[in-house]
């Protein structure tokens, strides 16, 4: 592990340990507020493939948090902001060309995530009442697209398995609790995946150390809030509350989307060094241009910084 990763990690750690009180209570004020990322000179660009991992997982056990309340700040902005900047970089090759709507749903959750009224220069920017009822919702509406996200994403690290419909291809099985269930292409057993617990479940038992160390954080923080079942199942509950209209989260999408986010850093892996280069001197040259005209504009694909 770099030193960079035990900054981020330790860095968020000891913001929990100062926002969480003794009552069960949460408190943010500068004794919290002072483990920020940015904050001590950690910036995205500037992490290697490890790091960038840990961030995502850094940043997640500081977002959702117990009560299912959310704090997002700068980091998190700027996190998703970088992330949008690789995973939609053409020299990425994470999407193919058959994955189109894939990366346009993907690019719409990011778009969700940095959703905010006005810009950095307090400036409104939006003038029609239903484009800015669409910002203020966009938590809500995170929440509800991260979802087909996370499974499209699920689907494609799994399609040795399973193909976008949910249709097995290959036989596996999903032990849930001391239940096991067989899924099969022939014979008896399930023939489709409808289960976002089971794909979850199916991923993690194929995943590489790595990615099964990272999703092992991810699952710890969230047993911290609901602890009632498997994680991998709490998140297929939130989704089918979700979708059935039985109960509404605005408070999860980010944490979803990290879930996400994660499997899709691990798939680039080291590849990602190689090109973090010429990401950040495609931002820079993009940001020279969008200062030059009278106005603060945004060159389209470009998404680092997150605010103008």
């Amino acid at each position: 592990m770099t030193q960079k990763s035990t900054d981020i990690l330790q860095l968020c750690e000891a913001w929990k340990k100062a926002a969480y009180k003794s009552d069960g209570s949460t408190q943010i004020n500068g004794d919290s507020e002072q483990f920020r990322l940015l904050a001590n000179d950690i910036y995205f660009h500037d992490l290697d493939s490890k790091d960038l991992q840990d961030a995502c997982v850094g940043l997640t056990s500081v977002l959702l948090l117990k009560g299912m309340n959310t704090f997002i700040v700068e980091d998190h902005y700027y996190f998703w902001a970088w992330v949008a900047q690789v995973m939609l970089y053409r020299g990425t090759e994470y999407f193919d060309d058959n994955e189109a709507d894939i990366r346009e749903l993907f690019s719409t959750c990011i778009s969700a995530s940095l959703a905010r009224i006005g810009n950095s220069k307090g400036d409104d920017g939006i003038i029609d009442i239903n484009g800015r009822e669409l910002v203020l919702k966009g938590n809500l509406i995170l929440a509800h697209l991260s979802f087909p996200l996370l499974e499209a994403i699920l689907k494609k690290t799994c399609q040795y398995y399973v193909d976008y419909s949910g249709k097995v291809l290959n036989d596996f099985q999903i032990n849930k609790e001391g239940q096991v269930i067989q899924y099969v292409t022939h014979g008896k057993g399930k023939k489709s995946v409808s289960s976002l617990g089971d794909l979850l479940t199916l991923l993690y038992n194929n995943a590489s150390q790595n990615l099964r160390d990272r999703l092992d954080s991810i699952r710890s923080h969230i047993s911290e809030i609901d602890d009632s079942i498997d994680p991998f199942y709490v998140i297929y509950r939130w989704r089918n509350h979700s979708l059935h209209g039985q109960q509404s989260y605005p408070t999860i999408g980010g944490t979803v989307l990290n879930i996400a986010i994660a499997i899709a850093l691990d798939e680039i892996g080291e590849k990602y060094d190689k090109m973090r280069g010429a990401i950040w001197k495609k931002v820079q040259r993009n940001m020279s241009f969008q200062s030059l005209g009278p106005t603060p504009y945004r060159i389209p694909g470009n998404y680092y910084p997150p605010f103008l």
